[in-house]
């Protein structure tokens, strides 16, 4: 569980409730949840070992970054601008790093400048998705998808096709839930192969969470019930496991996962590659970058051959 789910699990039954240690004031504005003040892009990177030639796109992932000066009494992850990360992979090589404020009402008359889209109203920053040939930030609470250009730039809010009535069916076969604990040490932000999500699968990927640090993935297999790890190292803290299938996919865990990883010495970030298959294996490529992708939420890998 991320420092975040104690206190929202509290607050949903109205009562006090233990507030996860992790959390204090301040705390998503110190470390490497601080904001980050600047959009930065990048051309040049140290990479290290080889990115395979078929990432040929754009690893997003997107995060609350305020643009003004957030009060460390009252500030929570949730209410902060949206910013999207960007690192775009062709042929073997890293093109470019850009990160962009999602254009909102409240960013716009901060920074003074004019658009040619209005009426944007709260600025997506939870999560990004490809959808129909385009980019759209989204949050999973009700506010309306931003599209973004190839180049994150904001283009507008969604609004172009008209609502329809769609009909879901449940049929639980014994009328009951079950719940059942696989694991329990402290993880959150499960990933699974993209074409499985809401069917059985046998493999997910998660973060864990330990002491104010993120310091490995695992990877479960949840017909055995065993599980597998990496570790990122000391003083290095990851992110979200996004799951890339291979091009040539012979299983359900053949493929990539991508995350960021933050390292305190350098005090900048890397996009790293994992083999799923085998995590025990080292890292496949690590893409360095010369400044910091705060901790967020959520990412995905978005193909040239789905978006434009």
């Amino acid at each position: 569980m991320l420092p975040l789910a104690t206190t929202l699990l509290s607050a949903c039954d109205g009562s006090a409730g233990t507030t996860n240690a992790f959390y204090k004031d301040g705390v998503y504005l110190s470390g490497n949840f601080k904001p980050v003040d600047v959009e930065s892009p990048l051309t040049e990177f140290g990479a290290i070992r080889t990115i395979p030639q078929e990432f040929t796109g754009q690893f997003l992932r997107n995060r609350p970054n305020p643009l003004e000066q957030a009060d460390a009494d009252s500030y929570h992850w949730f209410t902060g601008d949206g910013m999207m990360h960007g690192l775009r992979l062709d042929n073997g090589k890293a093109d470019w790093y850009r990160n962009r404020w999602v254009r909102s009402e409240s960013v716009i008359e901060t920074q003074n400048k004019s658009v040619d889209v209005r009426d944007l109203g709260f600025g997506p920053n939870t999560n990004v998705i490809g959808h129909c040939g385009r980019t759209w930030a989204i949050v999973e609470s009700g506010s309306r998808p931003i599209e973004l250009s190839y180049t994150l730039d904001t283009v507008g809010p969604f609004g172009d096709s008209l609502p329809r009535l769609d009909r879901w069916t449940i049929n639980p076969k014994l009328d009951k839930v079950f719940e059942q604990i696989i694991d329990e040490r402290t993880q959150g932000l499960p990933r699974c192969h993209p074409d499985l999500n809401s069917k059985p699968y046998q493999y997910g990927y998660v973060l864990t969470e330990e002491n104010q640090s993120f310091p490995r993935i695992y990877k479960q297999d949840l017909k055995s019930g065993t599980s597998t790890e990496f570790n990122f190292g000391a003083g290095r803290h990851g992110a979200e496991p996004n799951f890339i299938p291979k091009q040539s996919t012979q299983s359900e865990e053949d493929g990539y996962l991508m995350p960021f990883v933050y390292d305190e010495q350098r005090k900048a970030s890397e996009l790293i590659i994992l083999d799923a298959l085998d995590l025990s294996r080292p890292a496949l490529a690590q893409i360095k970058l010369s400044l910091r992708v705060p901790c967020g939420f959520h990412g995905n890998w978005l193909s040239d051959k789905d978006v434009s």
